[in-house]
């Protein structure tokens, strides 16, 4: 059996801090996520024999 080190309280400002801070990691990821594929997307390129990418063919035109 592993023996863990024993954690030190955390005080309320911390834990006030933390909250705040994982709500931005939150919010960053849940909107970062669609602009971070599609700057892939456009990184990479089409593929061989595929339309290039463009605005227009994103949005179904």
């Amino acid at each position: 059996m592993i023996k863990l080190p024993k954690i030190p309280e955390i005080s309320e400002d911390v834990k006030e801090r933390l909250v705040i801070a994982l709500a931005y990691v939150e919010k960053t990821i849940h909107w970062g996520f669609v602009p971070l594929v599609l700057y892939l997307g456009y990184r990479k390129g089409a593929e061989p024999g595929m339309p290039p990418i463009t605005l227009m063919s994103m949005l179904g035109f």
